[in-house]
């Protein structure tokens, strides 16, 4: 009796040693894996804990693909060593841990070979192990996978079974907290990527509406000195003089020019039609366009840029070309300041699902990433007092009228590439037609010109008169509708921002009064009307200031064609 008590104790001992050792094992695997959001340290926790309280020949942990279903070895561990880590496979083929995954129940066996064959799949873990056991990762109602665990010996038991369920339990907590970190993480990155989007926008919007502004008063200035000019030059004989008059008229166009580059920051342009683009044109007319610099500059100061290109067969973009040409020679330029010893500048185009993507990497300094995230800011520049800091953003905005993204990857020291990505066009636009016409032999047109402006309208009054029509020149658009209830006029031609009664007024008057009468907006804010929208306004053309007096001249001198042939069909 005393030694069948004693016996007793022991093994009632030795059970409770065996109790303590899974509960402590449990203890440092839920240690291991509470807060843990790295997948890799919750496989290796399993790894070197499960051994302690299990004799195991073979381990195997099988997750499940959120998207896909494909059934991916996360874990195999054959006599202590990682045999292997990241293999996928379809569920059909992982043999009994398929069962598992299917009914989200634990399954054991003795013999695992003839245990497949009797439910017709084909052997997948097993390795020669006839003692088998497979318990789901259940996370609620969802099963993310299977622990499988093998051995040449010995049966396992209910318990094991039991235990290997609990350390399953675990695993599938701390697998489905790893994934939803996972896509948190992904969200944030998503929306900080587009709160970083929405702030640069508006710093561009910010920016273009200040420069919309001055850009207003400055074209109006502009546009008496042009004006004047183009009227002295028609008159004006002497050759000397000649000279000097169109010195001034090509400084106020290139002030011009200067004007409406400040207004293309952050405003989407709808005064050109876009057309169809191919890509790899830009690419090739920006290189060339560039060669100076890339080329004949960097020989002169004995260092070598090797421009390579691989273009692909790509479909068209609706662009506008001239646009996307100054973009690519910004990235090209920078790319070059980018290479003050030298390197490779390559180009590559592709087409990557529904987007034309093309991509500019140089071999340079790159990016350092504290300033990364600032490179598209207006006049944010790392170049010094040589920089402007106004290249990128205006690439920034070029694409972000079209439509395109833009995105850099950058390490210090080991180059940069910039990704373009378009929406590839699916039907071709059709390009509108415009340009004038030669004008016939002219016939006297009545005029009312509109401009709160006196100078600009007194100009715009001696251009028509120069040109043999008669012109009626007001500052103020209440007195221009009042004249047009009590005077017929062949064409109108009114300034779009003034006080008391803008030119949408004057124009809705005019089509009220007469439909047929042409009206032409002219405006120092940019040209920003569609061809739908001027049709909407019942609006002819948009003029930008400062004034091209051939623009005006071609305006009358079409309608007075389209007069003229109204005539000829009444008489027939």
């Amino acid at each position: 009796n005393q030694a069948g008590v004693a016996l007793e104790n022991a093994r009632l001992f030795e059970q409770n040693r065996r109790q303590v050792e899974e509960l402590s094992v449990l203890h440092e695997l839920a240690r291991a894996v509470t807060g843990q959001v790295d997948r890799q340290a919750l496989l290796e926790a399993i790894r070197l804990q499960l051994p302690r309280v299990m004799a195991v020949d073979q381990v195997t942990v099988l997750l499940v693909a959120d998207k896909t279903g494909e059934v991916e070895t996360a874990l195999r561990v054959q006599a202590g060593r990682i045999e292997a880590s990241g293999e996928r496979r379809a569920r059909h083929s992982v043999g009994l841990a398929g069962v598992v995954l299917e009914t989200g129940q634990p399954l054991r066996t003795d013999d695992y070979a003839l245990e497949s064959a009797r439910r017709g799949l084909p052997r997948f873990d097993g390795g020669g192990l006839p003692h088998w056991v497979g318990v789901p990762l259940l996370a609620g109602q969802s099963v993310l996978g299977v622990l499988t665990l093998s051995r040449h010996e010995h049966s396992f038991t209910e318990t094991e079974v039991r235990l290997a369920s609990s350390i399953a339990d675990l695993a599938a907590l701390a697998l489905r907290s790893a994934h939803l970190f996972e896509e948190r993480s992904r969200a944030y990155g998503e929306l900080a990527a587009a709160q970083d989007h929405l702030v640069r926008t508006e710093k561009l919007r910010a920016l273009g509406e200040m420069a919309s502004g001055v850009a207003h008063d400055f074209n109006n200035l502009l546009a008496a000195i042009l004006g004047r000019t183009q009227l002295l030059l028609r008159r004006m004989e002497d050759p000397r003089l000649r000279q000097w008059l169109q010195v001034i008229e090509r400084s106020a166009l290139d002030g011009a020019q200067t004007v409406r580059r400040l207004q293309e920051f952050a405003r989407v342009r709808r005064d050109q039609p876009l057309v169809p683009v191919d890509l790899n044109e830009v690419v090739r007319d920006a290189v060339e366009m560039t060669q100076s610099r890339w080329h004949e500059d960097c020989l002169r100061r004995g260092v070598v840029i090797d421009v390579r290109t691989n273009l692909g067969a790509i479909s068209l973009i609706a662009g506008d070309p001239a646009e996307l040409r100054e973009a690519m020679t910004n990235l090209i330029l920078n790319a070059v300041d980018a290479m003050p010893s030298g390197g490779a500048l390559t180009f590559t185009s592709a087409l990557v699902g529904n987007q034309v993507e093309v991509t500019v990497s140089d071999s340079g300094m790159g990016i350092p990433e504290a300033i990364r995230d600032s490179i598209f800011d207006p006049f944010f520049t790392t170049k010094g007092p040589q920089g402007t800091g106004l290249g990128l953003s205006m690439t920034y905005g070029i694409l972000s009228r079209h439509r395109a993204q833009i995105t850099v990857e950058s390490e210090e020291g080991q180059g940069s590439t910039f990704r373009l990505r378009f929406p590839a066009l699916a039907t071709r636009p059709t390009a509108a037609t415009s340009g004038a016409e030669a004008a016939p032999d002219p016939q006297a047109l009545r005029c009312l010109v509109v401009d709160d402006e006196e100078s600009v309208g007194a100009v715009i009054g001696d251009v028509l008169e120069a040109v043999g029509h008669h012109a009626v020149v007001l500052t103020d658009g209440a007195a221009a509708i009042e004249r047009l209830r009590d005077e017929r006029f062949d064409a109108v031609f009114t300034d779009l921002a003034m006080p008391g009664v803008s030119g949408w007024q004057v124009a809705r008057a005019v089509k009220d009064k007469s439909p047929e009468v042409p009206v032409f907006v002219v405006t120092g804010f940019g040209v920003e009307l569609s061809a739908e929208e001027r049709r909407a306004h019942g609006v002819t053309a948009v003029f930008a200031k400062p004034l091209n007096i051939e623009d005006l001249v071609n305006a009358v001198a079409q309608i007075v064609r389209l007069r003229a042939e109204h005539e000829r069909l009444e008489d027939r």
